[in-house]
């Protein structure tokens, strides 16, 4: 029997029940649209998480949510995460039978080449992007934001990726 659970790192977090909108932080992530790269670096406890949730909420563009742990900054493991996050939203199908099914970069490209122009803007949003150390997931997701039209990624981290 297949199973119901979805994966907590590939969702959106909710908001608060006391959360505070922070309006001019919201434009500021609406008019960094059209940039592929938006990095939110603050201190653990400032609102990132909360920000983006709620920017989320409010967005049209179709947005996929990724937030790895320590062990998914592993390239093994980061780009399946990453597949998954966009099969969830992209409205991508898992490609043709002959298509491997692993996540490697190869297939996370492949992915976001049959994301259809007129669709709408997708976003990647990797909170706690500060665990993504490996030198080869930081140059994928170099090569992804260089190589895909319409793709913006906002990285949420405690400090500037390396």
């Amino acid at each position: 029997m297949p199973s119901a659970v979805a994966d907590s790192r590939l969702i959106v977090p909710r908001l608060p029940p006391r959360h505070i909108s922070r309006p001019r932080l919201l434009a500021d992530l609406d008019r960094a649209a059209d940039l592929p790269l938006t990095l939110l670096a603050a201190g653990p406890g400032s609102g990132k998480t909360v920000l983006l949730s709620d920017w989320v909420r409010h967005t049209s563009a179709r947005v996929a949510w990724l937030t790895p742990t320590a062990a998914d900054a592993d390239p093994r493991r980061f780009w399946p995460l990453l597949a998954g996050a966009l099969y969830s939203v992209a409205g991508i199908d898992r490609g043709p039978p002959g298509m491997p099914q692993t996540g490697t970069f190869d297939l996370v490209q492949a992915l976001l080449a049959d994301v259809p122009d007129h669709a709408p803007q997708l976003v990647v949003v990797i909170d706690d992007a500060h665990v993504l150390n490996p030198q080869e997931v930081l140059e994928g997701l170099d090569r992804l934001i260089r190589g895909s039209q319409g793709l913006r990624l906002i990285l949420s981290a405690r400090s500037d990726p390396l």
